[in-house]
């Protein structure tokens, strides 16, 4: 679990620091063909924050492999670490959802922070966040298969 935390706390770190890089540069600039502009900033940072993504869920499931089972990694035992990954990831986009929410007041009436807790926790507002959950958590399905996959290894076919 401490592996995974790790982990888990420094890839909402860098993920946090590419999206706080992409607001400071204007990831709007591109080019133009024609009258259509593509905007080459949005798809490097989206391709960066993919890497960083995958390369987070391989290198934990890497260094449990080699640091707690000695070498020797199951499909449960993979699996079971990307999961735990997925679920830190997840809560993660749950806290920065909320907070996104509390943020988008409206400026003109400000509203105080307790009528806004008030005005979000209820049912539906959790209704709402649970796709977001739910799609953090499949998310991280996809990486952890490939890295158990290419990190699997048993003590009996040595």
């Amino acid at each position: 679990m401490k592996t995974e935390l790790k982990y888990g706390l420094g890839l909402i770190f860098v993920m946090l620091l590419l999206a706080f890089i992409g607001v400071f540069i204007d990831l709007r600039t591109g080019f133009y063909i024609g009258v259509a502009k593509f905007p080459i900033g949005t798809y490097i940072f989206l391709l960066l924050g993919i890497v960083v993504f995958y390369s987070a869920f391989y290198l934990c499931i890497k260094k449990k492999r080699d640091k707690q089972f000695k070498g020797n990694l199951s499909w449960s035992q993979g699996i079971k670490t990307g999961l735990i990954l997925s679920l830190i990831w997840a809560i993660a986009l749950i806290f920065m959802a909320v907070s996104m929410w509390f943020d988008m007041a409206d400026e003109d009436q400000p509203v105080p922070l307790l009528e806004k807790m008030r005005l979000f926790w209820n049912i539906q507002s959790i209704v709402q966040l649970s796709p977001v959950f739910a799609l953090a958590i499949l998310s991280g399905l996809l990486p952890t298969f490939i890295a158990t996959f290419f990190l699997k290894r048993n003590s009996q076919h040595r």
